[in-house]
């Protein structure tokens, strides 16, 4: 959705001027770039709010968004996600149950201390 290291440069620009929360999506592609500034500028972890979200095309089911939510986590290289949005419902009304358990669960769970604080579906 950017040039190469465009959003590192914009979120490690924004840290040092005081900003305090970071809004991204696998969907923009740029999850590992927000996850190199926050090592590289130096503030700490719980001071930064991160939102992330969950493609509409990947919310099929609770295996499924444990998958992709570990993946965020790994590509933002951080314990915790503060708010794990699915980008929007699942169209298939069958999958939002499990959608909606698997966020709820990832609250719970999660690989050692990696795990969702917040959930939500965004209107």
């Amino acid at each position: 959705m950017s040039e190469p290291g465009e959003c590192k440069s914009a979120c490690l620009a924004a840290l040092a001027a005081g900003y305090t929360h970071i809004d991204t999506a696998r969907a923009y592609g740029n999850e590992h770039e927000v996850g190199e500034a926050l090592n590289e500028a130096g503030v700490n972890r719980e001071d930064v709010f991160i939102t992330t979200k969950l493609r509409r095309m990947h919310a099929t089911g609770f295996e499924e968004v444990l998958e992709h939510c570990q993946k965020s986590l790994q590509y933002l290289d951080t314990d915790y996600i503060d708010l794990y949005l699915v980008h929007a419902p699942p169209e298939d009304s069958d999958h939002r149950a499990p959608v909606w358990n698997g966020t709820l669960s990832g609250t719970r769970l999660g690989q050692g201390n990696r795990r969702l604080k917040l959930w939500g579906t965004p209107s």
